[in-house]
């Protein structure tokens, strides 16, 4: 799972409290490095034809750091070594900048990209790096801000490498000023949610709270609503179990126990899996749960710690292509399965290489079933009279995936500032915004097929009924990720301290929250 990358721009707020600037639920209490890029602060010997000290440039024309690159293949960086002492204290520290960027493209694998870096080595992880990074919007943006909040402990830090990095991506980045600061947390009563301007222009849907929208709305309409499961896991009693919630519909994936070494392997671990998922089809039936099926990661790829899928070094994707007309020839006739999801959360692949792709996965399944939908995690044109797109939707990650990868050890709260930016439904929405522009320029169905909060956060139920709440708006059919999987996804699991989470004794705000909204499926 990833977060999806849909956040094209972003309305950075500030708001000031007892006269200091606060950034996510921290305010700066004193600030231990900081670099204005003036003539008297620039370092000659970090400059390069792709670092350049532009002395009238920022945004008030008293230095910037210009960083360039021509292509994917480099990596670029204006390093700065800081004293471990700074860190001495321990606790927060933010990161935080100034910068505008000019066709800025991230790099192939999810790590490569632009920013302000901050390297790290500790005691306590053995010297292993740990890089904490804030990181911009990519593409083409006026004068905006970033910011990152980490933690670490007293006496912990050995070593630290403070950089701007361009990180094997495309593009152009202008830094004004960047800085590292000592921080505390604010109280929540302190937190004034400020005005989102950006998100009140966003055009509006269905006013799902009015009983009698649906007699005047002309737009779309939700008609599906259920889960992801476990797939190599899921039984009879709990797809029967899924039935009395109310879901009716699941996003199913042909998952192989190990990966498949060879196109070979990989052709018949989908044979096995569409053997296991035709014995499980009468449940689903008497249930009125419809499919929704994706393969698995083809051979040469790599799942990201997200189980994105990492295609860099895939060469061959026949066997992908053959997959697909086996599912298509297969399902062709089956009434439960409705669609097909061309593949688990593609990157590393260039758009030409993709669509490419796309075309001939659409190709053979056309060739043996000309009528289910296809849905493509893509944002591309539709290909297809009967395509679909499939975002998944995490945002923001340092919410949603707290405590899931290495280091992510802050304790962010829904709604709140989260890394600078107050997080709420509108938030929500303005991040959603490439999606629902999406819908009115090519008039498609959209499916979420993921989304989801971690067990453990802070208004975890609040986030998800608040995503609930705009998918409806706008009609879009969503899948929550995820049903008797991975237990902290799950939402009959609670939060039982910081981190940590406890099997409920009864249901759960979340579980409620997708109870209510099945209750209006129709089987």
């Amino acid at each position: 799972m990833t977060g999806v990358a849909m956040l094209k721009k972003l309305g950075f707020l500030f708001v000031f409290l007892l006269a200091l600037t606060c950034f996510g639920a921290f305010k700066v209490t004193k600030t231990i490095y900081r670099n204005d890029f003036t003539a008297g602060e620039i370092d000659p010997f970090m400059l390069s034809p792709v670092r350049i000290h532009q002395p009238k440039g920022g945004e008030k024309g008293d230095g910037a750091l210009w960083m360039k690159n021509i292509n994917y293949k480099t990596h670029s960086q204006y390093k700065v070594k800081l004293s471990p002492e700074l860190f001495a204290e321990g606790g927060y520290y933010v990161i935080q900048g100034r910068y505008c960027g000019t066709d800025l493209k991230k790099g192939e694998r999810h790590w490569y990209g632009a920013g302000a870096v901050l390297c790290l080595r500790e005691k306590s992880t053995k010297e292993k790096p740990r890089w904490e990074a804030a990181a911009p919007v990519y593409g083409t943006t006026a004068w905006s801000d970033f910011y990152q909040v980490f933690r670490v402990k007293p006496g912990d830090v050995t070593s630290a490498m403070f950089s701007i990095d361009l990180n094997r991506c495309h593009g152009d980045l202008f830094v004004d000023w960047v800085s590292i600061s000592k921080a505390v947390e604010i109280p929540d009563f302190e937190v004034v949610a400020p005005e989102n301007r950006e998100a009140a222009k966003i055009r509006r849907g269905r006013d799902i709270k009015d009983p009698d929208s649906l007699k005047t709305w002309k737009g779309p309409v939700t008609q599906y609503r259920g889960t992801m499961v476990a797939p190599l896991h899921i039984t009879e009693a709990d797809i029967d179990e899924l039935g009395r919630w109310g879901a009716n519909l699941v996003r199913f994936a042909f998952t192989s126990p190990k990966r498949a070494k060879n196109g070979e392997e990989y052709i018949k671990f989908i044979g096995e899996r569409m053997a296991h998922l035709d014995k499980l089809l009468p449940a689903f039936k008497r249930n009125g749960i419809s499919i929704v099926v994706h393969p698995p990661m083809v051979p040469q790829g790599k799942s990201s710690v997200y189980a994105s899928a990492n295609l860099k070094d895939v060469d061959d994707f026949d066997c992908l292509i053959t997959a697909w007309r086996m599912i298509a020839e297969h399902y062709r006739n089956e009434p439960n399965v409705i669609a097909y999801d061309l593949l688990n959360e593609p990157y590393g692949i260039s758009k030409e290489k993709w669509h490419g792709l796309v075309g001939r996965m659409v190709k053979a399944i056309r060739s043996v079933d000309s009528q289910k939908r296809i849905y493509n995690p893509s944002a591309a044109a539709p290909t297809d009279p009967n395509m679909g797109y499939t975002p998944h939707y995490y945002s923001p990650h340092a919410l949603t995936h707290q405590g899931v990868a290495p280091g992510s050890k802050i304790e962010w709260k829904y709604p709140g500032y989260i890394n600078g930016v107050y997080w709420d439904k509108e938030q929500i929405r303005l991040a959603l915004k490439p999606i629902i522009d999406y819908q009115e320029k090519y008039k498609v169905p959209i499916y979420i097929g993921e989304f989801s909060c971690i067990a453990w956060a802070q208004g975890r139920d609040e986030y998800i009924r608040d995503c609930i709440e705009l998918f409806e708006e706008y009609g879009w059919d969503w899948t929550y990720h995820a049903f008797r999987e991975w237990p902290p996804w799950s939402v009959e699991m609670e939060r039982a301290r910081a981190f940590k989470l406890k099997k409920a004794k009864e249901d759960t705000p979340a579980k409620k929250i997708l109870l209510k909204y099945f209750r209006q499926n129709k089987k």
